[in-house]
C-alpha cells in the first residue's frame, strides 16, 4: 500500500470512528436521563490522561510530549468508564458504571510490551467490542470505588479486571457476574456494541440490568421503576 492510499484509509478510519463514538455518546447520554444519580465522571482505562500543564495557555494541554506518552493516549475511548454516583440510602453508597471496550484484541499482547503494538493483537475478527453495565452497593463506611464490591480491597489495575470479568461472563454463556459479601453486592452485565445501536436497544439493556439490580439488592436504579416494561415507546 502506497502512502497516498494509506492516508486515504486513515481519513476514512477517523470519520468512521467519529460516527461510532458519536452513537455511543448518544446512548450514554440517553441512559443518564433514565437513572438515579448524584454526580458523574469519566476515566481512561487503557491509556493515560492528557493533562493541562500549569501556566500554559488555552489549547496546550500536556508537558510530556515525547516523554512518557504513547500513541494510545490519543485514543482515550479505546477503553473508557462512565461513572455515576448513585443516590445513597440511609446506610449504603452505590454507583452505576458503563465501561466502553472498543477492542479487546490487545489482551494477548506480551506483558513485556507496556505500549502494545497492534502487530501483537488478536485478529480483529476474533476480538470483541462491548459495553459493561456495572452496579456496586456497599456500607457508607466503605470506600465507593468501582470493582471494590466488598469495601476491603482496591483493585488498582481496572483494565485487567475488566477483561477478567468480561471473560468470566463470556465463558459462562453471557450470564451476569455477581459477587456478594454481606450487604455489599457487585453486578456486571456485558452487552455487545453490535446489539445496542439505538435508544430502543438501550432501553432493553437498561430494563434488563435495572431488574437484575433490584432483584439482587432492592435498589431502584431507574428514576421511575414503574416505567419498566413501557420504555420501548
Amino acid at each position: 500500500m502506497d502512502r497516498k492510499e494509506l492516508f486515504m484509509n486513515v481519513r476514512k478510519a477517523y470519520r468512521l470512528a467519529y460516527e461510532v463514538q458519536d452513537s455511543i455518546v448518544e446512548i450514554v447520554e440517553y441512559i443518564r436521563t433514565k437513572i438515579n444519580y448524584e454526580d458523574c465522571a469519566g476515566k481512561q482505562l487503557f491509556s493515560g490522561s492528557v493533562r493541562k500543564r500549569k501556566g500554559v495557555g488555552e489549547g496546550y494541554v500536556t508537558d510530556n510530549i515525547g516523554g512518557g506518552m504513547w500513541s494510545w493516549d490519543y485514543f482515550p475511548t479505546y477503553m473508557y468508564i462512565y461513572y455515576f454516583d448513585g443516590i445513597p440510602t440511609e446506610t449504603q453508597n452505590c454507583c452505576f458504571s458503563i465501561v466502553q471496550v472498543m477492542d479487546d484484541g490487545f489482551k494477548i499482547a506480551p506483558i513485556k510490551y507496556s505500549s502494545p503494538s497492534t502487530k501483537y493483537f488478536r485478529d480483529s475478527a476474533d476480538s470483541e467490542s462491548y459495553l459493561l453495565f456495572s452496579f456496586s452497593i456497599q456500607k457508607k463506611d466503605h470506600r465507593n470505588i468501582w470493582f471494590e464490591y466488598d469495601g476491603t480491597e482496591v483493585i488498582r489495575d481496572e483494565g485487567s479486571e475488566i477483561l477478567r470479568i468480561s471473560d468470566d461472563i463470556k465463558n459462562k454463556g453471557n450470564e451476569p457476574y455477581i459477587k456478594k459479601n454481606g450487604d455489599a453486592c457487585f453486578i456486571v452485565a456485558k452487552i455487545s456494541l453490535e446489539a445496542i445501536g439505538s435508544k430502543a436497544e438501550a432501553d432493553q439493556a437498561l430494563q434488563y440490568f435495572s431488574k437484575l439490580v433490584r432483584e439482587e439488592t432492592g435498589y431502584h436504579l431507574l428514576i421511575d421503576e414503574t416505567q419498566e416494561g413501557s420504555l420501548l415507546t
